[in-house]
């Protein structure tokens, strides 16, 4: 365990390296790609519930795409952490909406927002391989998140990257959930076949 723990660290250090290249070259036009990439893949899918983020630094921009899926019905969630080692709870959120800002500098919903359980999440991530493994900042919210609904439902889980983002291997333990695809502004993958 303490190995994987040290090649995750060390995979950060270089992950983030390589989204803030990516974030300079390509920046707010990687988030106009992201959007017509999803929005074109959940084109012909029944209207839903998403979730997406609210970018913390250089992390790539979904807001786009979450407003496209908005104005055709789609409804929007953000994710709120409430503390260490806690499952993210999700509320709703239109652009506009106030905010606030949460642990870890976060901004979501005030608590007055309606929670809503996502069919579909949107998560941010440091790098991801080709098998779906994704690496994260360490504290475990969208992991812990995904496997209680998982449990519980049917979900897709895509993250969003720039391409850049990609590695040969992602190191894994059994607490790491898979995404189920990637977004970049290249397109779409979704592993194992079509979602």
């Amino acid at each position: 365990m303490t190995n994987i723990l040290q090649e995750k660290s060390d995979l950060r250090r270089l992950a983030l390296n390589y989204r803030q290249i990516a974030a300079r070259n390509c920046g707010s036009w990687a988030g106009e790609q992201i959007a017509k990439h999803i929005f074109e893949y959940f084109r012909t899918w029944k209207v839903s519930k998403i979730s997406g983020y609210l970018p913390l630094g250089d992390e790539i921009e979904p807001v786009p795409a979450l407003t496209c899926l908005g104005d055709v019905g789609w409804e929007i969630a953000l994710p709120v952490v409430t503390g260490k080692k806690q499952k993210l709870v999700f509320r709703q959120w239109c652009p506009g909406d106030e905010l606030e800002v949460g642990y870890l500098n976060t901004r979501h919903p005030i608590p007055s927002a309606s929670e809503l359980s996502p069919d579909v999440i949107l998560a941010p991530m440091l790098a991801f391989d080709k098998e779906g493994h994704r690496l994260g900042w360490g504290g475990g919210f969208y992991d812990r998140t995904i496997s209680a609904l998982r449990a519980q439902n049917s979900i897709l889980v895509l993250g969003l990257a720039f391409s850049r983002q990609e590695v040969d291997k992602v190191p894994c333990d059994r607490y790491d959930e898979p995404l189920d695809g990637v977004v970049t502004e290249k397109g779409i993958d979704v592993f194992g076949g079509e979602a």
